[in-house]
């Protein structure tokens, strides 16, 4: 019973478990952000070789290439076609909520 338990824990703390609120995951993913970003500056030379990329020119490159890889934003408006805000489907209200 003990193992069944421990297995059915989520794998990612909440924030309410350290007394945060919820917006908590927010700024942490921010300065997650803030800390990639500034330490692929960091890393990058200081000059350029000859006939090489300019340092600003590396980083659009690696930018780009993380931008291709988030998801496309959410169309509020299809969804809330698709799934209408019931008092009989609070779900689709929750959906909502986080999609804006």
């Amino acid at each position: 019973g003990y193992l069944a338990y421990i297995r059915g824990l989520p794998i990612n703390d909440t924030p309410e478990i350290f007394g945060l609120h919820d917006n908590a995951n927010i700024s942490f993913a921010q300065n997650e952000t803030f800390a990639l970003l500034g330490a692929v500056v960091r890393l990058q030379p200081r000059a350029a070789s000859a006939g090489g990329k300019s340092q600003e020119e590396i980083v659009e490159e690696i930018v780009a290439g993380i931008a291709e890889k988030i998801p496309r934003p959410f169309s509020v408006q299809e969804l809330m076609e698709k799934y209408p805000v019931l008092y009989e489907e609070s779900m689709n209200t929750v959906l909502i909520q986080e999609v804006i």
